[in-house]
Parts: structure tokens; C-alpha cells; sequence
């Protein structure tokens, strides 16, 4: 009777006749294990031990490499960043050592010729003050000559260009009364002693201005110059009559090839000029 009434529960709900009961979940899934073969990808490290192990086998030649161009490329970084700033401070101690010498050397040559003048010589007929080009005077002032100095400026730069010399006299107190003038006629009393101011080439090849008297030897007054040049009205209309123009052009090289220039120029007014 009790499989009667079981049957009859069934046939009365055909669904649950039919359904199956559903597998239980496995709490505890099985491992499965896979077996890599030597041609297969390496399995990543998944220990401390082989993470060790693959550590102690040291950096690969690729990872070498990068470190050490890396590091070149940075030392090479600071060996240019030394020698442009060294080069930058000797380029400044040659630029200060030339400024210094243009200047000192333009104010010595203009206190010389704020005392000098138009004066004929009445002997020799040479009238002071006598400008020339490279060397080149004319009679009657032929002891002046010498060898023109060597230039390097470029074309169309200031520096480039002839240089020109002087000669002159200087007003002196001849008769010891204080004055530099004739204390019976009121003329300038000019000293006997040709003062000059030329341009050579040194025997190092630099460049000097030399001051020399009565055509003695030279004093160096400055090196390093590339052109002097003194004008006056006939041989530049702009300079106002009476007065000397002086123009100095420095140039010097560095060790490492750099060119330092300067130019210094002023204006003199002489002593006496003819109206």
C-alpha cells in the first residue's frame, strides 16, 4: 500500500517525476597539475627560493649595457657643462686683461695730446702733428718707417682696415717760469723730443702700440691690438677741425679659440689749432 500511494503522488505531479537531483558542490576542488615541457614559456618564480635563486644569477647583458650608456651619457652631460663654463671664465679674464689695457692705453696716448698742436718745425719744415698709414711716412719724417703690422680682422668688421701713426710735439716749459708759453712773446714753447705712437707686430706675433721718442726704442704701451688709428679732419670729415680722434681695436684669441674684441675711441682737443 505504501508503493500504491507513492506511484499515485507522482502521477499526480509529473515534474518532479522527471526532475534530477542536481550534483553537490565539491568543497574541496581537486588540484590539477600541469606538466610544462622544456619548450614551453618558464613559469614566473612563486618563491622566495627561486626569486633567490634567479637574483644570485646576476644582471643580463642587455640590462648592463643600458646602465652604461646611461651613465656615459651623463658623464658626457657634465664634462660639457665643465668646459663650456671654463671656457666661458677664461673667455672673462681675457676680456677684463684687454678692456684694461684699451683703456689705460687710450687715456695715456690723450693726455699726450691734449699738449700737443699745430707747430711747423722751422729747421727741418715738418709740421706736427704728421699722421701716416702703415708705416709709411713721408720725408721729412723717413726714420718712422718700419714693417706694417699683420692684421686678422675680417672684412666689413670696424677693426678692419689701414692703420694710421702720429707724430707730434709737445708744449713745454723751456724757460723755467712755470708756464708753457714765452714770457716776452706769449707763444706756446713746443719741446724739442718727437714724440710717436705705431703699430708693430712683436716678435710673438701679437700685436703691440708702441710710444716711442725721437724714434728710440719703443715702449710698449699695449698688446693685443689689432688697429690704431688716429684721424683728423683731412682724414675724416666728421672730426671737428683742431681735434685728433683716436681709435683703438682690441683683439686677442683664448686658448680654446675664442675671439675677444674691443674698440675704444675719443676725441682730443690740442693744445693750439690755427683759426
Amino acid at each position: 500500500m505504501g508503493r500504491a500511494r507513492r506511484l499515485q503522488k507522482r502521477d499526480r505531479n509529473p515534474e518532479s517525476a522527471k526532475k534530477t537531483p542536481e550534483p553537490k558542490e565539491d568543497v574541496y576542488p581537486r588540484r590539477t597539475t600541469r606538466i610544462f615541457r622544456k619548450w614551453d614559456a618558464p613559469l614566473q618564480p612563486d618563491s622566495k627560493y627561486d626569486t633567490q635563486k634567479r637574483a644570485e644569477k646576476g644582471h643580463s647583458l642587455l640590462e648592463t649595457m643600458c646602465v652604461v650608456g646611461i651613465l656615459a651619457l651623463v658623464t658626457l652631460a657634465l664634462l660639457t657643462l665643465f668646459s663650456t663654463s671654463n671656457s666661458l671664465f677664461r673667455a672673462g679674464n681675457v676680456s677684463a686683461d684687454v678692456e684694461e689695457q684699451g683703456r689705460i692705453a687710450l687715456m695715456n696716448i690723450a693726455d699726450e695730446i691734449k699738449e700737443a698742436g699745430f707747430f711747423t718745425d722751422p729747421d727741418s719744415g715738418g709740421l706736427y702733428p704728421y699722421i701716416f698709414p702703415e708705416g709709411q711716412p713721408e720725408s721729412p719724417f723717413w726714420e718712422y718707417y718700419h714693417t706694417p703690422a699683420q692684421h686678422q680682422a675680417e672684412p666689413g668688421t670696424p677693426a678692419y682696415g689701414p692703420t694710421r701713426e702720429i707724430v707730434f710735439r709737445m708744449a713745454e716749459d723751456l724757460d723755467g717760469d712755470g708756464y708753457k708759453t714765452a714770457s716776452d712773446t706769449g707763444e706756446i714753447e713746443w719741446g724739442p723730443d718727437e714724440i710717436a705712437y705705431v703699430l708693430v707686430t712683436g716678435p710673438d706675433g701679437v700685436n703691440q702700440v708702441e710710444r716711442r721718442v725721437n724714434n728710440g726704442p719703443g715702449q710698449i704701451i699695449a698688446r693685443y691690438v689689432e688697429r690704431l688709428c688716429f684721424d683728423d679732419i683731412n682724414t675724416d670729415a666728421t672730426v671737428p677741425y683742431g681735434q685728433i680722434k683716436v681709435t683703438l681695436h682690441m683683439r686677442k684669441t683664448t686658448s680654446d679659440g675664442r675671439v675677444v674684441k674691443a674698440s675704444y675711441s675719443t676725441l682730443v682737443r690740442m693744445r693750439n689749432y690755427e683759426e
